[in-house]
């Protein structure tokens, strides 16, 4: 059947009126928000007291700015979250966009009767056993409603589910907003110079890439299913099972999870639950998605974190997920490495410049590692970092402070890692004050840097000769940065049998079969020479 191509234009077209028709709403609601503030600021003197509060609601300017993108609606509030999370914006206003985070008035229950029955071809009634009206949580993009399956998969009896509704047109009022959002970012970029240093339109670009994606709940179980997978040997971990017969792109039902919120610190007590333990295990879970698979739960606050059965994380909400590749993991490593290894402003600046996805001459080098070098000796004593300040996401979120002013940019999705590892790092020393973050912070990256140089010393690969020559020799130096810091690691060993705090850990390893690479011989047999050492010494 040929389409006419009439149709094609009145559908760009009718888009175009669209997209106009929300500039000119949003330009209409901005324009109100500067009147205000205009009149505020130059007759809120003489005004009567309820007259200036009408005009200038709520407790200075960011709360304005706030009000205003909670007018604007979910594009736009979504928008706001990221920029909280940007240490380029203002710390106040970085504050109050944080408000943004929480819950918003749901909408109808007849709106979700209706997108239910539309996605799924059938009425709740026929569907459910029970279904409650009110939403259990209420989010910018859907809304979650409790509720009993008639049945489950594979002969399953009736099933206790947790049933995300998408926000009615959402889809057509993001695409919409989006080149909005773009033309705004654009004209920001163009002509106002001071701005230009936040990269707007970048920053647009990716959010809008990764909102299209949060939205698409197909996808969202998806990530649900790859995350179980993942963590399918972690006892400590667990993942909803998606009932993939009721799922849709605009809703998903999934197993219903009872427990305890990350952050409710009383009911754990009253429980009797061991806090370190909870705490570990989050950051274990949370360090092996980011440094072992590559695949970050990415919205980790309160509400999407229960523990059950006294140390079991639960995970929910799998619409934000990041992908972070072998090269970009591979060069973090190299960057933490050199922040707390070396402390090396150089080091850290040549390790930042890997990252920086804007262009070399952008970036004030020379200053960068002045500065860098003053953060090294601000944040570390003799290679180890101060007291109350043990947190790679801490130290990291400091230095995309410093880095900033300097011109260098990090890719959106590695800037959410950090945020990301600094919540979950607050969330940790809350949960038990005193809980020392770098041990998991050294095991991954050691890991991560085991297996960089083992794929560097592949002498079976002569395909590209040279190359692996090259990748040869960037190991052996690696190896020899490695064995430059032994001495270090090997007074600490000895200093704790001096005091007698040595101990061993041992884990328990599965039934399948596990190899030992070569460079974890050359360490055992160095750790064994150090022992025999020790043993004749003592």
């Amino acid at each position: 059947m040929r389409i006419n191509p009439l149709l094609f234009q009145f559908v760009g077209a009718y888009r175009r009126y669209k997209t106009l028709q929300r500039f000119v709403q949003i330009f209409f609601m901005v324009l109100k928000f500067v009147l205000r503030l205009v009149l505020g600021r130059l007759f809120g003197w003489i005004m009567p007291k309820r007259l200036k509060s009408a005009i200038l609601p709520g407790d200075g300017i960011w709360d304005m700015v706030r009000r205003l993108i909670e007018e604007l609606g979910p594009t736009f509030i979504k928008f706001g979250q990221i920029l909280s999370t940007r240490t380029e914006v203002p710390e106040a206003m970085r504050n109050e966009l944080k408000k943004l985070q929480e819950a918003v008035p749901p909408f109808s229950y007849q709106e979700v009767n209706d997108i239910i029955e539309q996605e799924l071809a059938a009425p709740i009634e026929e569907l459910f056993i029970s279904f409650d009206e009110e939403p259990v949580a209420s989010a910018s993009l859907a809304q979650v409603h409790r509720a009993w399956l008639r049945e489950g998969e594979e002969g399953e009896g009736p099933v206790e589910v947790a049933v995300k509704v998408q926000r009615p047109n959402l889809g057509a009022i993001i695409a919409v907003d989006s080149v909005v959002l773009e033309i705004i970012a654009r004209l920001v970029h163009r002509f106002l110079p001071r701005a230009r240093i936040l990269h707007f339109p970048h920053i647009v670009d990716s959010f809008t890439m990764a909102l299209n994606r949060e939205i698409d709940f197909v996808l969202e179980g998806r990530n649900a299913d790859k995350l179980a997978r993942l963590h399918k040997n972690d006892r400590y971990v667990k993942i909803p099972k998606i009932y993939w017969e009721y799922t849709t792109s605009r809703v998903v039902i999934e197993e219903f999870i009872h427990g305890v919120r990350i952050n409710d610190f009383k009911q754990m007590d009253e429980l009797g639950w061991d806090r370190w333990t909870i705490a570990n295990n989050q950051m274990r879970a949370y360090f092996d998605q980011i440094f072992k698979h590559g695949f970050l739960h990415a919205d980790p606050h309160p509400g999407n974190l229960y523990v059950q059965d006294e140390d079991v994380i639960c995970f929910l909400d799998f619409g934000m997920i990041e992908y972070v590749d072998d090269d970009t993991l591979d060069k973090l490593t190299d960057l933490l490495i050199a922040l707390a290894v070396d402390c090396d402003g150089l080091k850290v600046a040549q390790r930042l410049m890997d990252l920086h996805i804007g262009k070399p001459e952008e970036v004030d080098f020379e200053h960068l590692v002045l500065d860098l070098n003053a953060f090294e000796d601000r944040r570390f004593v003799e290679g180890e970092i101060a007291i109350g300040e043990r947190g790679v996401g801490f130290i990291l979120n400091e230095l995309l402070v410093v880095i900033f002013g300097y011109g260098v940019h990090l890719p959106l999705p590695l800037t959410l890692i950090i945020k990301t590892l600094l919540y979950v790092e607050m969330l940790a020393t809350e949960l038990c004050p005193g809980f020392d973050i770098m041990d998991n912070v050294e095991t991954h990256t050691r890991r991560r840097w085991r297996k960089k140089i083992y794929h560097r010393l592949d002498p079976t690969d002569l395909r590209h000769p040279k190359e692996s020559g090259a990748d040869i020799g960037d190991a052996l130096i690696a190896a020899a940065d490695y064995l430059k810091d032994l001495p270090k690691q090997v007074s600490s060993i000895t200093s704790k049998i001096d005091r007698g705090e040595l101990e061993f850990r041992t884990r328990e390893v599965g039934k399948g079969h596990h190899s030992l690479s070569a460079f974890d011989i050359i360490i055992l047999l160095l750790l064994m020479g150090l022992i025999i050492v020790v043993v004749i010494k003592f």
